[in-house]
């Protein structure tokens, strides 16, 4: 770029632009940077000597093409453009690409031009939490009628295969009867899963809890054994609890579904529910031998429809901590690549007072 004296390389004409915070690129009649401040080159992680000279296009990749659909304004473009290849963090910035030589604004679209790019990662984040939120607020106004309308036909058919069951013993259909049995009961866990953050885990009156975690072991144990994965159980005598049963089932299935699909063939997924803290405390774990999870995985897989699976829904381990959270309960999770997983539900039994230092050791992992 030869225009005001100043030549391609030549550092003193950045010196100004090293007081700016976001980063700024100069091309030259070519199309190619002839002039970049660090800032720029600290987000773009790259050295200088790989910058300077190459075409704009090639430094920040798609550029044409999202500058293409936004509007001149007072002879420059403003859009967002995502860096594929920048610095960790730093994925989304906000460019404006203006032009350094009016009179040959027309000839290239990289030509003569002055890029300034910020990063606006915070506020892509903030607006993805907020299409999170917006979504969580569909699923909430929308699930219960869901639920209520699969719930009342699977009812029907549950109550009518039963009765064949129990009038034909000797039918030549019995064995595929109870087929459909097994499935309808897990059709009906699958919708309580759904519905754990629309139900009340405590409840007014102590239900049979080691009898819950029981039943909907014993009704993933088919679907544990076609994946090639052995489910066991370690549960201690309970008692009857203040929570309801139908919530625990839920949460129980939600983890199991999960572990099972993380799981290999040979792999082994183990559910333990024992009371801790003196009895103050119901401890739900499901434990697995499967692929694990990064510790990023780990810190957003509770995320609502945050998932890594192809065919995943990003529901279930949102929705029990909702619910775990509900009762002032702890959702824990630890997990290592290539060793596994195990997903820790702490129930108090009572409401705390307050939020004491002794509550929150009550919780804690």
């Amino acid at each position: 770029m030869e225009r005001g004296g100043h030549r391609r390389g030549d550092a003193r004409q950045l010196v100004p632009l090293e007081c700016l915070p976001g980063g700024v690129l100069v091309t030259d009649s070519t199309g190619c940077l002839a002039g970049i401040n660090d800032a720029a080159v600290a987000m773009l992680a790259k050295a200088r000597e790989e910058l300077m000279g190459a075409p704009l296009e090639r430094v920040l990749p798609g550029i044409v093409q999202a500058a293409q659909f936004e509007p001149m304004r007072d002879s420059r473009k403003e859009f967002e453009l995502r860096l594929p290849d920048a610095r960790d963090g730093i994925h989304w910035v906000q460019c404006c690409l203006s032009s350094t030589n009016p009179a040959a604004a027309g000839r290239s679209l990289c030509a003569d031009r002055l890029v300034s790019f910020y990063d606006i990662g915070p506020v892509v984040e903030l607006r993805e939490e907020r299409r999170r939120l917006l979504q969580l607020a569909g699923v909430r106004e929308l699930l219960p009628t869901l639920l209520h309308e699969l719930r009342n036909p699977l009812a029907s058919i549950r109550a009518a295969v039963e009765v064949l069951l129990e009038d034909d013993q000797a039918s030549p259909v019995h064995a595929e009867l109870e087929a459909i049995l097994a499935e309808v009961h897990r059709l009906g866990l699958t919708l309580q899963g759904l519905g754990v953050a629309e139900q009340e885990l405590r409840s007014p009156r102590a239900e049979d809890i080691e009898q819950a975690v029981a039943e909907t072991c014993c009704v993933m144990q088919p679907v544990a054994r076609k994946s090639g994965v052995e489910l066991r159980t370690e549960i201690e005598s309970l008692g009857r609890l203040p929570f309801s049963a139908n919530a625990i089932k839920a949460l129980i299935f939600n983890l199991v579904s999960n572990a099972v699909a993380a799981c290999r063939d040979g792999d082994r997924v183990c559910v333990r529910a024992r009371m801790e803290r003196q009895g103050r405390v119901l401890l739900l774990a499901v434990a697995d031998t499967g692929a694990g999870m990064t510790s990023d995985v780990v810190g957003r897989c509770t995320e609502l429809f945050y998932t890594t699976k192809p065919r995943g829904s990003g529901i279930g381990l949102a929705l029990c901590r909702r619910a775990t959270e509900s009762v002032f309960g702890a959702l824990t999770i630890v997990s290592k690549p290539g060793e596994g997983t195990t997903v820790y539900i702490r129930l108090p039994l009572e409401r705390p007072r307050k939020a004491t230092a002794a509550d929150e050791a009550l919780t804690g992992s």
